[in-house]
Parts: structure tokens; sequence; C-alpha cells
């Protein structure tokens, strides 16, 4: 019975080193494939920068997988746009705004100032300053923009404008009329109040979409005009809303198949949309498209996550505060082994050679979101600490 208890001993003493050897084993592999770097008067430096900007040199296809709202991932994109020529640069914005704003943004200094004093809040992310500075250095740059997601739920005043100048049929000039008053109006009550709807939520919204698609209009007014319908029936659709978006995403890149397959392309999203296989939100999203496209055409893509681990984070609206960054929050609790930068130090992660080793190691990682990002991302970036983008 002596000897029965002394073998249990060991052999709970085994499992209990086991265990140990591979959580060290683990932290030690993902310390053994990160590089620091740092920037100082908007400039990067260092060892961690010369690794991504090598790797960007090399392939077609550069998506960065984003935590929105910041000032330093709009600056981390120019840099990465600046390391080689990109014929294309994709948003995650509705195709009819980005074509809109990149209009705009060529106008005349005095021009482009009147415009965005009356729809610069409109633009989504790009209302944002060094998001929409970032635009107009890459559009002077003479890089094409190409968007594809819904229409943005305010963005209704801002594209039947551009209707209301183009159409011919002046029954549907005065129905654009209307919704750009009324959306005007439903957005002030929202700053007011945010628990009143925007007016692309309401009835009547519907009934002027139903009484334009009746009318006799040209083939592109039609196509907004279903856009913006296909966009309420998203916003509606509750836990169904983010399939049927994902899908219009790949449409409309397929949509713009020409103007960016077998060219050099630089996509920015939210990182739940970038990974090369199933995304951080179960389903294969435009990261995977481009992914796949690229392998197809005899081309690569990298695909890169940056996040910020302390900071603050600007918010959608100019009513909202800025909000801390939470790390107990998805997906940002799932990358905590991660989540050791020090101040002034940003840090790079080679998760495919990670992955490799760990297989190699034969590790398991349990955590199915950190599993997502290890396989669908080639590089990770961590921010020591990230700041409010403002309007």
């Amino acid at each position: 019975m002596k000897h029965r208890s002394w073998q249990l001993l060991i052999v709970c003493i085994l499992i209990s080193n086991t265990f140990l050897a591979q959580k060290i084993t683990f932290e030690t592999i993902i310390a053994n494939h990160q590089k620091t770097f740092k920037i100082s008067d908007s400039v990067f430096s260092g060892g961690g920068w010369a690794l991504i900007a090598d790797k960007v040199k090399q392939v077609d296809n550069v998506l960065i997988g984003e935590e929105h709202f910041t000032n330093e991932i709009p600056l981390f994109t120019k840099h990465i746009f600046n390391l080689k020529k990109f014929d294309n640069f994709y948003i995650e914005l509705d195709p009819y705004s980005t074509e809109i704003i990149e209009t705009s943004i060529k106008l005349t200094e005095k021009k482009k100032e009147v415009f965005n004093q009356t729809y610069k809040d409109l633009f989504s992310f790009y209302a944002l300053r060094p998001e929409y500075e970032l635009l107009e250095d890459i559009v002077k740059t003479g890089t094409n923009l190409l968007g594809s997601d819904q229409v943005l739920m305010y963005a209704d005043r801002l594209i039947f404008h551009d209707l209301y100048i183009e159409t011919e049929n002046n029954q549907a000039r005065k129905l654009y009329k209307e919704v750009i008053d009324n959306s005007n109006e439903y957005l002030k009550k929202f700053f007011e109040n945010p628990q009143n709807p925007m007016y692309l939520m309401t009835p009547e919204f519907g009934e002027k979409i139903k009484a334009l698609q009746e009318l006799k209009l040209s083939k592109h007014e039609h196509e907004v005009i279903n856009a913006m319908r296909s966009s309420v029936e998203i916003y509606k659709s509750r836990s169904k809303g983010h399939h049927k978006r994902v899908k219009l995403l790949k449409r409309h890149l397929m949509r713009d198949y020409e103007k960016w397959s077998h060219k050099s392309n630089l996509f920015k999203y939210g990182a739940n949309h970038l990974t090369k296989g199933e995304s951080l939100l179960e389903v294969y999203d435009i990261g995977n498209l481009v992914s796949n496209i690229s392998e197809a055409n005899d081309q690569k893509s990298l695909h890169i996550m940056i996040v910020g681990q302390s900071g603050m984070l600007g918010q959608p609206f100019k009513i909202f505060p800025a909000q801390p960054v939470d790390i107990t929050t998805w997906p940002l609790k799932n990358l905590t082994p991660f989540l050791t930068a020090q101040k002034n130090q940003w840090k790079v992660f080679d998760l495919q050679k990670i992955i490799h080793k760990l297989k190699k190691q034969k590790i398991k990682v349990d955590d199915t979101t950190l599993n997502r990002i290890l396989k669908g991302y080639d590089l990770l970036v961590i921010i020591p600490e990230v700041t409010a983008a403002k309007f």
C-alpha cells in the first residue's frame, strides 16, 4: 500500500511539472518571437519595425486589422503605406460614401472646407481627424479609395445629397430633399438623446425608399437606393445582421474585383474582419476572401492585427466621451499572454513562427479566439498606450 502511495505521488508530480513546463514553454515561445520598436518625432525605428517593413515589401496585399478610434493606428497605417507603392486603399465604409469623400478631397481647399463643414461628421471613422488626414495623404498620391460596407446609419443625408444633384427626375429630387432635411433633424434629436432613432431606421424612411424604387431613375440611383434598403435590413436583423453584413462586404469586393485583383492593395478594417481563416466572430470574412484570391493569383497577403493595451479610445460620436482600454473585454482578454509591452516600446509578434513552435512542442491552445488570431494573422502589433482620436 505504501509503495502504491509513492507511485501516485510521483505521477502527480510529473503531471504538475508537465503543466508548468508547457506554460513556461508557451511564454518562452512568445518571448522568443517578439521584437520591439518605438516612435519618435512620428518616425518608427527598431528591430520590430524592420521586421514589419521587410514583410510588407514582400507581399502584394497588406491587411491591417485594427482597434478603432485611436491616433496611433492611422499613423501606423500611413507608415505602412509609405513602405511601397499601393494601387488601392480599401476601407470599412460603403462604396458610395467612399467615392463622395474621395471626390471631395480632390476639390480646391476652399470648396473642400465648405463641403466638410456640412458633411464631414457623416464620414464614419474618417470624421476623426487622424483618419481623415490619412485619407487626404493617400488620395494625394493618386492611390484609389475603395469601400466595402453597408451604408452608415446616418450617412443617408450625405449620399442623397449626391443623388439630389445627379437625378433628372423631379419627383425623386423632391424625395431626396425630404430625406436630407429629415435626416438632419433626426440626427440633432439623436445628439440630444441617443435613445432617439436615426431617420434611416424609421418607417417613414422605408416609405421614401419604396416610393423612390417605383420611379424611373438612372441605374446608379437604383443601385444606391437598393443599397440603402439592404443596409436597413442588416441593421434590423439583430443576431443575423453580422452574417448578412459580411456577405455584403464580400459582394462589394467581388463587384470591384477587376479594380484590385493582380494589384497591390492596402486594407484597413476592424480586426474581426481580416483573419486568413475563420474570423473572430465565427464567419469567413473578407480577410479569408483576400487570402484565397491572393493565393489563386500567385500573390501573397500579409495580415497584421494591431491593438493598444492601455490608454483611451475615441467614440463614433462627439457627444460620447473617450473610454479607457479595458483588457478584460473581448478580444483583448484573449491576448493576455502578449500584453507585456513596456512604456514607449511597441511590440510585434511573429505569429506564424509562434504557431509553428507550438505545434512542434505539441502545445495545445484551448482558447478558441486566441487560436483564430494565431492562425488568422501573420503579425500581432501591441501598442503600449493609445490615445483617443478626436473629430
